[in-house]
């Protein structure tokens, strides 16, 4: 019989000779089964849902898709719920999980009790319309979820510590998309991934630093990421959801399963299918949140300077002499500077430095005369010894340990306090502050950094326990910033960034940074990883994100260096420059980095990057709309737009700006020649306006502020975007 695998393939009637003028017996009965199975797929024809049993597995279909929304493999485990015993190890924002003792409680292999109660399947048991279970130590129940999905809920009781691993089918020739803010990885079909908000780690597998950070436990691995995201698209036409809060795996290494395991006592799915990846996109967003436009002063230049009023105004009035079209300076030492054994760092009390900038308020009133906006820095931390932190000490609005006392932590040199944000009143007081010590002070913005750091074992004022807080801290800390914001009626002028998130982040975030990379090429901790994570990062409903122009993090040994050199200097700014926002930081030791002050020729090569940028401000703002209201993320992965061409995945940092542009940086070190591949269509240079047919690999020569990019010839930007 010609029925095809229902999980890959539409169900097709079989195959016969066209010559024949009488059917065969034999295609007459191929023909009677395939009409039986197709009936026996609608088996209950009134339901939204409905079930086909094979030997091999159970799949489910859900409204009139003639694909499987899920299916479960029969004659082998599909769902396992047991119990374990973890050992949390934590070290300055990085996470080490073993799960000792786990032991199986129910292994489910071959298919239970099936039943259906009003729209409701259940497996096992019944559920009750409002999803009570009808008797039973566990019970699995599919039924309409929001937003056109399909839900999955499963749920247990009368087991300590819980787990739920949940097997279902995968095509193995689809890719696994998603997952949050992945530094390493696109395509995750064959990996392992953990679902929680950590340090991303420094090295990260990298050669010549991660040994080293290794033994210091602060390596991270492929992995470990600040904005971990439990949604999956797969190329097959789904996006699966996982709604829990609690630490998840998703098991990807079996070329035709994918495998879930929650720590918890409910795995709650929501499954999407669309024929087309974007749509699946727009119904995820609409469901967890989307992003607002930006002011029209983001688009201009943003300056990172550090070092005092003199300084920055120096070096802002030297980038506007170079034509840099500068629109905003941003001081992260607003609050003042500490040396520490690790680079020069910042003073976690948020009040403004008078040393340093004198009458804050003036400060930014004198940029503000230029038609240049301050943007500042905040966190979720007190440190020891200030007189803010006494008072949040003396009213209860610090995190605590298991001793009932509040919960200090080494912090990179020096120790520091997080702040209870489970805590309403805590949560009302750092808003406060944000209003008077950053609105108040004439601040248009704000790097909201860090909410990585709760411990697993930490004690909360809401009796919540962390581990299952701890992924949604993040989002708390964007909606506290969003809301500071709206209260003090400056909604739509003033953008704070946040390079920490999980599901939800999107609704209050108004933009995204990728966090700490090194001066570095590298695949896991360099400029080629950040491009992965903005890409990665789209797939997954961030829909504004960039990157620290020319990395972050500065790293001066004996056995290994990473600092940024010309080259480095320049190529990342080349691709930085087609992301929404383009800001530079100086990095964690600025003395030892290029600097876009650095020389004459630094400072006319970077205005030049700066004009770039400018120029595509109609462009950017047309992205920013469609995020906002659809969920498409402006930095793109080509497969969005080309979902049919194979050859795209072998460009794996080339991305596209909105649907018109493409984009192929340098990644390697000294590069002037760069192979490109352009998929269907004709694309000019626009730089060189050269044409070039799509379809096609092609050698461009890429001179230092002519990056490879190109636009879409007959789109509606081809003749407006001029550089």
């Amino acid at each position: 019989m010609a029925f095809s695998s229902l999980y890959n393939n539409f169900i097709v009637l079989p195959e016969f000779d066209p010559i024949a003028l009488v059917p065969t017996m034999s295609y007459l009965l191929s023909l009677f089964a395939t009409v039986f199975l197709c009936l026996l797929a609608a088996h209950v024809y009134a339901q939204p849902i409905r079930y086909l049993q094979t030997d091999t597995a159970l799949h489910i279909f859900y409204q009139d898709t003639l694909k499987p929304a899920i299916s479960f493999p029969l004659g082998e485990t599909f769902l396992t719920i047991g119990s374990g015993k973890e050992k949390v190890d934590f070290k300055m924002g990085s996470f080490k999980f073993k799960d000792k003792k786990y032991r199986p409680s129910f292994e489910i292999v071959d298919l239970p009790q099936i039943c259906y109660k009003g729209e409701v399947l259940s497996l096992n048991n019944c559920y009750t319309d409002n999803g009570i279970i009808c008797g039973s130590s566990w019970s699995m129940a599919i039924y309409p979820g929001q937003d056109g999905s399909l839900k999955v809920r499963i749920f247990t009781n009368q087991i300590k510590n819980p787990r739920i691993t949940l097997t279902f089918l995968s095509n193995p020739q689809e890719r696994l998309l998603g997952l949050g803010e992945q530094f390493s990885f696109v395509d995750l079909k064959g990996h392992k991934v953990p679902i929680w908000v950590e340090e991303q780690g420094l090295g990260r597998g990298d050669k010549g630093i991660s040994f080293f950070t290794g033994l210091a436990g602060v390596k991270g691995n492929h992995y470990t990421t600040y904005a971990p995201i439990p949604w999956l698209m797969t190329t097959g036409g789904r996006g699966i959801f996982s709604q829990n809060t609690q630490y998840q795996e998703f098991d990807l290494r079996e070329d035709d399963r994918i495998t879930l395991q929650v720590w918890s006592d409910t795995l709650s799915l929501l499954l999407w299918q669309a024929p087309q990846p974007l749509d699946l996109l727009e119904r995820f967003t609409a469901l967890t949140g989307r992003m607002p436009t930006l002011p029209d002063w983001a688009y201009g230049t943003i300056l990172g300077i550090q070092g005092g009023d003199e300084k920055v105004m120096q070096a802002t009035r030297d980038a506007l002499k170079a034509s840099n079209p500068v629109t905003a300076v941003w001081i992260q030492d607003w609050v003042g500077r500490r040396p520490t054994k690790y680079g020069d760092r910042l003073w976690w009390h948020w009040v403004p430095d008078t040393k340093a900038y004198g009458d804050m308020r003036e400060f930014t009133g004198d940029l503000a005369s230029m038609n240049i906006r301050t943007l500042g820095y905040i966190n979720t931390f007190m440190v020891p010894g200030t007189a803010m932190t006494d008072t949040a000490i003396a009213k209860g609005y610090l995190v605590k340990n298991q001793a009932g006392q509040p919960y200090l932590m080494p912090a990179g040199g020096f120790d520091a306090y997080l702040v209870d944000l489970s805590n309403p009143s805590a949560f009302e007081w750092l808003k406060d502050i944000i209003k008077t010590n950053l609105i108040g002070n004439g601040f248009s913005g704000w790097m909201a950094d860090f909410s990585e750091w709760l411990p697993w074992d930490a004690v909360l004022h809401s009796g919540e326990v962390a581990p299952a807080y701890h992924n949604r801290y993040p989002v708390e800390w964007a909606r506290l910033n969003r809301e500071a914001i709206q209260e003090a009626g400056k909604a739509g002028e003033v953008v704070f960034f946040t390079r920490a998130g999980y599901s939800g982040s999107a609704k209050y975030s108004t933009l995204f940074w990728a966090g700490d990379q090194l001066h570095s090429y590298g695949k896991h901790d360099g400029m080629r990883s950040a491009i992965t994570a903005l890409l990665s990062s789209g797939l997954s409903g961030i829909s504004l994100n960039h990157a620290d122009a020319g990395g972050y993090t500065t790293v001066v040994t004996p056995f290994y260096k990473s600092r940024r050199d010309w080259d480095l200097f320049c190529r990342w700014n080349e691709w930085a420059v087609f992301t929404p926002v383009f800001r530079t930081h100086e990095g964690l030791r600025p003395k030892e980095n290029v600097q876009f002050y650095t020389d004459t020729a630094t400072q006319l090569m970077f205005a030049q990057y700066g004009r770039m940028h400018q120029a595509l401000k109609p462009y950017l703002q047309h992205l920013g709309k469609e995020a906002s209201e659809r969920g498409y993320p402006v930095v793109r992965h080509p497969y969005l737009h080309y979902p049919t061409d194979p050859n795209i995945w072998d460009a794996p940092y080339q991305f596209m700006l909105g649907a018109d542009i493409m984009v192929a940086p340098v990644t390697e070190k000294r590069t002037f020649m760069l192979k490109v591949y352009l998929p269907a269509g004709e694309w000019q240079h626009l730089f060189f306006k050269t044409k070039y047919p799509g379809g096609q690999w092609h050698t461009i020569p890429v001179p230092y502020g002519q990056p490879a990019a190109f636009v879409r010839v007959g789109s509606e930007w081809a003749e407006r975007l001029v550089f």
